[in-house]
């Protein structure tokens, strides 16, 4: 339902039900490609909110979440997420105007 609500661009459904499920998942102690997806996710919402400083804390935790085991040993991303959320945070930055951040999180 939380996609559908995105997808219907009804952002203060589609946060509330996204944040209800990540606490689900949490609870549930389900995996990190579930959980980061999930994360991305809200932050996508909160970054088309401009509601930036909560769509970066979403996009860290995420990342954090990834980067242990996030690139093989060739660079390549393991999980679907991994490239999206350092996009994401980057567009996150940018509307706070952390210009530096922005292009770090691009270069990656």
């Amino acid at each position: 339902r939380a996609f559908e609500a995105f997808d219907r661009r009804q952002l203060p459904l589609a946060d509330a039900l996204f944040t209800q499920t990540i606490e689900e998942w949490r609870r549930l102690n389900r995996s990190v490609e579930e959980l980061t997806t999930l994360l991305v996710a809200r932050a996508n919402v909160r970054v088309d909110r401009k509601e930036f400083a909560a769509a970066v804390a979403d996009l860290d935790e995420a990342i954090n979440l990834m980067s242990p085991t996030g690139t093989g040993p060739s660079g390549v991303a393991r999980y679907r997420e991994f490239p999206d959320a350092f996009v994401q945070r980057g567009l996150a930055r940018e509307g706070l105007r952390d210009w530096v951040g922005a292009v770090s999180d691009y270069d990656r």
